[in-house]
Parts: structure tokens; sequence; C-alpha cells
């Protein structure tokens, strides 16, 4: 029989599964096309945690839009960017998790690592 924590960490788990689990549906076709992809995702995130709350609605965003821009870093970025892609999933797995402030945190410093678009 698994006790409350248990249940609770299972949860957040499966939450956090199933937010990685979203497969791609825009990959971007170029480079600048792939780093836009990536600060819409930052915008997104931000917006949403605003308040440092995540409704069911704001988390499907993110994770769509994480999910389009980890796979057009990873198609498009060439090896300096398509490392970020692990950035992107590591940020939306925190905020899965419920762990705002280290998303927040994440998304600083993946916001700073990205190259501006000419």
């Amino acid at each position: 029989m698994l006790t409350w924590s248990q249940g609770l960490k299972t949860e957040m788990q499966q939450r956090i599964d199933q937010a990685l689990a979203v497969q791609p549906q825009q990959v971007a076709e170029s480079r600048n096309a792939a780093v836009q992809s990536a600060l819409e995702y930052i915008d997104s995130v931000r917006a949403a945690l605003a308040d440092m709350k995540i409704s069911q609605a704001e988390l499907a965003n993110i994770t769509q839009l994480g999910a389009n821009a980890a796979a057009s870093l990873t198609a498009q970025g060439g090896p300096q960017l398509a490392k970020l892609a692990n950035s992107v999933n590591d940020i939306t797995a925190q905020i899965a998790g419920g762990q705002i402030s280290a998303a927040l945190t994440g998304l600083a410093s993946f916001q700073a690592s990205l190259p501006a678009i000419p």
C-alpha cells in the first residue's frame, strides 16, 4: 500500500514523464527559426509562471512548445545549440514537477546561452 507521500511522488513522476513524451508538431527549417522557437518557449514559460503557479492549459502549451523547441534545436542548431535541447527538457520537467523556482533559474541560464538572431 502506498503512503500519501509515495503516491504524490508517483503522480509527479507520471506528470513529468507525460510532459517529456509530447511529440513536436513543428520543427524549424533553419538555425534562426530554431532559435526563434526557443525564444517562443522562453516567453511562454515566463508568462505562465509570472504568478508562480501553473495551470493544466499552461503546462500543455509549455510542453508542446518545449517539444518543438528541443526538436528544432537538435535538428537545426548544430553541435552548439543541439546541446541546449537538454536544457529545454530539463526546464519542462521541472515545471511539470512543480519546481517553479528551479525552472526559472534554468530558464535564465538557457536564455543566456542562446545566440542573438541576426
